[in-house]
């Protein structure tokens, strides 16, 4: 079972991460000029060779496998306050995720939004457990 002040310094990373991944998507959104059609498959083809999609793709995947250990250890841990915290933010988190792919496929404005919903929830979430958890 990991202590609080584990799990706390694991959400902490898990916030960082978060950071490094809005600012990454920033960037592509800023720099990655996708082609102006074609189906998924040449959507896809394109941010294989994207340095910046590619970094973001990476980081978003490290980030759920993150999010679900947190969920593991929040969920080991018997404190209702990580159970709770922890789950949200893979909720979020996975919600992101999934937008991002929907987005590389589309090019829909919508799911680069729900990108950055996911994000502001899974800060939240994990803020919240670090709050509570200290007090």
């Amino acid at each position: 079972m990991k202590s609080s002040s584990s799990l706390s310094r694991q959400t902490f990373g898990m916030m960082i991460g978060l950071g490094v991944q809005y600012v990454l998507g920033m960037a592509t959104n800023l720099y990655a000029a996708f082609p102006t059609s074609g189906d998924a498959r040449v959507m896809w083809e394109y941010a294989k060779t994207q340095p910046l999609v590619m970094a973001h793709i990476i980081i978003g995947t490290l980030l759920l496998v993150g999010a679900i250990a947190l969920c593991v250890q929040g969920y080991k841990s018997k404190n209702r306050t990580w159970q709770i915290s922890s789950f949200l933010g893979l909720i979020a988190i996975g919600f992101s995720w999934l937008s991002g792919e929907r987005f590389v496929s589309t090019q829909q404005d919508v799911f680069s939004l729900s990108m950055a919903v996911g994000f502001i929830a899974a800060i939240l979430a994990y803020a919240w457990g670090i709050y509570s958890a200290s007090t």
